[in-house]
């Protein structure tokens, strides 16, 4: 192993951390409101599942998904096009949820 268990730790912690908060930051209340106002999701209490399952994805699918998508060699760093990028992926586990 050429990297230390605290440098892989921090990675993790640092980066991971950061990403969670973002996701929570922006999504927590929109998915709040989806779930209030879609009767397939109204009082299934399913905000939290939402929630990690969108979660789960991102932290799955950034990297091909998004930041080296469609054959990209340099990364995409658009701030806003990431935003877009994880609403997508929100709306997309939510109608999931709406649909099952």
């Amino acid at each position: 192993m050429r990297f230390t268990k605290q440098e892989f730790d921090t990675m993790i912690h640092e980066r991971f951390d950061t990403l969670y908060v973002i996701l929570e930051k922006e999504l927590t209340h929109t998915i709040r409101s989806w779930c209030a106002v879609d009767p397939a999701l109204n009082g299934r209490a399913c905000e939290g599942d939402i929630f990690s399952d969108t979660c789960v994805k991102v932290i799955k699918y950034c990297v091909t998904g998004f930041f080296l998508r469609e054959g990209r060699t340099e990364p995409n760093t658009d701030p806003d096009s990431f935003c877009k990028w994880i609403y997508t992926v929100a709306r997309n586990v939510k109608r999931d949820y709406s649909n099952s």
